[in-house]
């Protein structure tokens, strides 16, 4: 199984962290719609039984990825977010749209179930989508939204930390190497 880091606070803040840089190159952790659902899986998403992402449609999953990297960029700089990213959460959150269906019971009877209007994978992508949106409706989570301070580092986080002062998406990664890379330069200055 893949290990993925699921520290920033927020389902779609680790969507994005899922692309980051190692060794100056860009490794992505759902590069196949296998390794999508099995992050998925971790983040506790209850999967639809839709049909999954094929490899002709998972192109939509990075393409949301980036629309969304490119929201929280904006917000971690106080910035609007673009109306592509809000036509991009809308058109997902509209195929959430469920309507009562009349069903066979199992005991022989008839029940009311609810069913979606559209069989699409897109619906993996909707409880990503619902966790931008928890964060971009609420000021005081908005302001939390945060870039790594390596600057060799893509990853977001929310902040928080009581006093809002957290800098790095990992402290046993990033917030480590500046340190020793801070005490390093120290030593050296003497």
């Amino acid at each position: 199984m893949l290990n993925f880091s699921l520290g920033a606070g927020a389902v779609w803040l680790d969507f994005l962290n899922t692309l980051g840089i190692v060794d100056g190159a860009y490794v992505d952790q759902i590069d196949t719609p296998a390794a999508f659902e099995a992050w998925l899986r971790v983040v506790g998403v209850t999967l639809p039984s839709e049909p999954a992402f094929d490899a002709a449609s998972f192109g939509a999953v990075h393409e949301f990825r980036e629309i969304l990297r490119a929201a929280a960029e904006a917000v971690s700089r106080g910035a609007p977010i673009d109306e592509g990213a809000l036509d991009a959460i809308n058109t997902l959150l509209g195929v959430r749209v469920t309507h009562e269906r009349l069903t066979r019971a199992d005991d022989g009877g008839y029940r009311m179930a609810s069913a979606r209007t559209i069989a699409s994978p897109m619906h993996r992508l909707i409880p990503i989508a619902e966790s931008a949106v928890a964060v971009l409706c609420h000021p005081e989570q908005l302001s939390r939204v945060k870039k790594c301070a390596n600057p060799e580092c893509i990853h977001y986080f929310l902040d928080t930390s009581k006093n809002r002062t957290r800098r790095w998406c990992d402290m046993s990664t990033c917030g480590n190497r500046s340190k020793a890379a801070a005490y390093y330069r120290r030593k050296t200055a003497t």
